[in-house]
């Protein structure tokens, strides 16, 4: 046992001589490590601090492998500012309503005959017929009123007959005076009756015309209230109808704007969802904002609608003039920059090069100020001297792009892919340029032809 036990203790007593041997070894090559990378590191400060060492390196290299820095041209897209007048103008969403809209009842009781429309259906002015009402008891009645008239009529001409027979005898002395009076009362009462029965067949006929039921204007059916069948009662709603022709667009305008606004003013109207812009006269402006908290007041344009595509519900956006026009540079609203410490147009132009380069096309920023804000345009006026000789009518403005532009960078002008304006909607920013574009290449090359001719 004992023999046993002491062999155990040499065994790890050498395994801690091992350990303790690799502990010691590896920090004194750790120390080593850091020594040399500090040796190296003071060895290369003192190289780069020698202007000798440096010239000599540098004579080492080939021309080619020396490189001038070139920054690559920024690419932009520009449109042309223009002088002029444009009125801020703000826009307010609205929806389309129509200029009529009725329910049409019953006005007599009977069952509903026949129905011959449906929702969507256009109808005429007193010709479409809407329904028809059985008439079977008011044609009765209508007999039975012209029996009692007959009835009437004869018994007043016998009646008639002998009150002038009693006034020839009332001469001779033959009747007294009393019973030629009671007989001229008789003669009165029936006339009366004969005007009451006369009264009663007209009503009745009346109502027998009002068992057809016809549109009070041109429209289109929305609603159908009853069917074939039904015991209609007088003022049972029975369909209603929403008139056709001009449209409104009904706006909500706020207090500082509608002041401006007067009857017949001109305005207009967007309606996106179809690509539709429309020009329509200030037909109703109510005195009164329904929501305090708001204030904003209810005014209606009336426009056309012959081709019938504007549908009441659309959504629209009404351009209201805000203020009067007020001259100064025209530009895309997408060429102005807000800032915090202002707003910034950023100008590209043609500058000399240095040497026999070209011309190189390079952009200046200038301060502006804000006159008159339209929705897709601006009139800004800038507020330098620099700014006055960059910014002038037909100068090229960046619209995209200038967000990472600096002052006196040259640029380069990238055409927009026409396949990327396909796909836009209508109305767009983009299409809307490519529009206008459009329209000036168009004038340019008219220009052109006048010209050579």
């Amino acid at each position: 046992m004992s023999q046993s036990s002491g062999t155990k203790q040499t065994s790890t007593k050498q395994k801690r001589n091992s350990v303790s041997t690799v502990a010691v070894s590896l920090t004194f090559l750790l120390i080593g490590l850091i020594l040399a990378s500090a040796y190296w590191k003071r060895e290369e400060n003192r190289k780069l601090q020698d202007a000798e060492f440096l010239q000599k390196q540098l004579a080492l290299l080939t021309p080619s492998e020396v490189k001038p820095t070139v920054r690559p041209l920024a690419l932009i897209r520009v449109d042309q500012a223009h002088a002029g007048e444009v009125p801020a103008i703000r826009e307010f969403d609205g929806r389309l309503l129509e200029v009529k809209k009725t329910v049409l009842s019953s006005e007599v009781t009977g069952l509903l005959l026949d129905f011959p429309i449906e929702v969507g259906d256009s109808v005429k002015a007193n010709d479409t017929l809407i329904a028809k009402i059985d008439d079977t008891w008011p044609r009765f009645a209508h007999q039975t009123a012209e029996r009692d008239i007959e009835l009437k009529t004869s018994i007043l001409e016998f009646e008639t007959t002998e009150m002038e027979r009693l006034q020839q005898l009332i001469e001779e002395r033959a009747v007294s005076v009393s019973e030629y009076l009671q007989q001229v009362n008789k003669t009165d009462q029936i006339r009366t009756n004969l005007a009451v029965s006369r009264l009663l067949r007209d009503e009745v006929a009346e109502k027998i015309r009002r068992t057809e039921i016809k549109s009070p204007f041109d429209g289109y059916v929305i609603t159908k209230m009853a069917e074939i069948g039904t015991l209609l009662a007088p003022g049972t709603p029975i369909v209603q109808i929403i008139s056709s022709g001009d449209i409104d667009a009904a706006i909500w305008v706020s207090q500082t704007v509608v002041d401006r606004l007067r009857i017949g003013d001109d305005v207009a109207v967007d309606i996106d969802t179809i690509g539709m812009k429309v020009r329509g006269k200030v037909f109703r402006i109510v005195p009164f904002a329904p929501n305090v908290g708001a204030r904003m007041f209810p005014v209606h344009i009336r426009m056309p609608n012959e081709s019938g595509r504007l549908k009441s519900g659309m959504s629209v956006k009404a351009r209201v003039p805000e203020s009067a026009p007020q001259p100064g540079i025209i530009v895309p609203v997408e060429a102005m920059m807000d800032k915090p410490d202002g707003r910034t147009v950023w100008v590209a132009k043609n500058e000399p090069a240095e040497g026999d380069q070209p011309e190189r096309l390079v952009v200046r920023p200038v301060p502006v100020k804000l006159l008159a804000h339209a929705v897709d345009r601006c009139s800004v006026l800038p507020e330098t001297a620099e700014g006055k000789a960059l910014l002038v009518d037909n100068a090229l403005v960046v619209i995209e792009g200038s967000e990472r532009l600096t002052p006196g960078q040259m640029v380069e002008i990238k055409e927009l892919d026409p396949r990327y304006l396909e796909n836009l909607p209508r109305g767009s920013g983009h299409v809307m340029l490519r529009e206008e574009t459009g329209e000036r290449e168009q004038e340019s090359g008219v220009r052109r032809q006048e010209e050579e001719e």
